[in-house]
């Protein structure tokens, strides 16, 4: 980047502002002592904009929390046009999302099937939403380069004076402000997009290297890092952006493999509790899924029972899953 080449869409003094805005969104706790431990988190179910913690308007509790209650932030700010009229006690809150707590830390414990189910579903749903970031950015960057086609057609237009001066400032001037939305927006997915991914690049580059991680010692070794939905160049970009250089302990298997051989499928099978029949059934589906999704060949290898017989398959160990 070279400074001063040319001129700003905005002025220093505008950036400065939309930063401070940006880094300035923690909130302090209330007069009343209230410490509002899900402030940006939970949504009205109606139009989904944040709920806000403000008074119940009745009698004096000991206890803060019994005399909070959660609104829609929308319909107190523009009425019933926006939404509707609705409140949850915090107390109430508190207690349903106690509850839910108590119930999963109980299946951690004791209910190993339900605990799979959910790092399954947990699974889906950041891989849905890291696709719909994705998705995002590629609109967000098609939309910015438009928007410079725009500007720089406006731009000829005003030369050629095919367009007033006033009307040349007042379209511009609603470019920038698009353009300064877009680029704020973009950079937040983009740190979102590469937050997982560059800690999980810090962690193979420490191993691979045996330097600390977080202050904690690692053992150096070689690392095998399978990144299977990125690509070499993506990869690449990344690591750029590291300042630890890349060792040769360091290995990538990226979207462009085509085969993986899993050497042997008992290293990788997971305990259940059902019966051998479905639990193997659920092992290999979970590697045919994986190998669909990717479009790669996926090789298993298996051990056979020491018993001889004229079927193949039945030399199999364990069941026909």
């Amino acid at each position: 980047m070279i400074p001063d080449t040319h001129e700003g869409i905005v002025t220093q003094e505008e950036f400065d502002i939309v930063q401070q805005l940006m880094t300035s969104r923690g909130r302090e706790q209330n007069a009343g002592g209230f410490e509002n431990i899900f402030a940006g988190v939970i949504k009205c179910a109606d139009c989904g904009y944040a709920l806000r913690a403000m008074s119940a308007n009745r009698r004096k509790r000991p206890d803060i929390i019994d005399c909070v209650q959660y609104t829609c932030n929308n319909y107190g700010r523009y009425g019933n046009v926006m939404c509707t009229a609705h409140a949850i006690e915090a107390r109430d809150l508190f207690n349903a999302v106690l509850a839910d707590i108590n119930r999963f830390a109980d299946m951690a414990v004791n209910d190993e099937r339900a605990v799979r189910a959910i790092e399954k579903r947990l699974t889906e749903t950041d891989q849905s939403k890291a696709k719909a970031m994705e998705k995002e950015q590629k609109k967000l960057n098609k939309h910015l380069a438009e928007l410079d086609r725009l500007f720089s057609s406006l731009y000829e237009d005003k030369v050629m004076e095919r367009i007033t001066e006033r009307n040349f400032e007042m379209i511009s001037g609603k470019y920038q402000k698009e353009q300064l939305e877009i680029e704020i927006r973009l950079r937040e997915v983009t740190e979102t997009l590469n937050e997982s991914y560059e800690m999980m690049l810090k962690l193979c580059l420490c191993v691979s290297q045996g330097i600390p991680l977080w202050d904690m010692p690692t053992q150096e070794g070689d690392v095998l890092y399978l990144c299977i939905e990125d690509t070499f160049c993506r990869i690449q970009g990344r690591l750029f952006h590291l300042p630890d250089e890349a060792s040769n302990r360091l290995h990538f298997a990226v979207a462009s493999s085509r085969l993986i051989v899993i050497d042997t499928l008992q290293k990788v099978r997971t305990a259940s509790k059902d019966s051998a029949y479905a639990s193997d059934y659920e092992n290999i589906s979970l590697i045919k899924d994986f190998a669909d999704r990717h479009s790669l060949a996926v090789i298993v290898v298996h051990h056979i029972r020491k018993q001889n017989d004229s079927d193949v398959f039945n030399k199999v160990s364990g069941t026909t899953g």
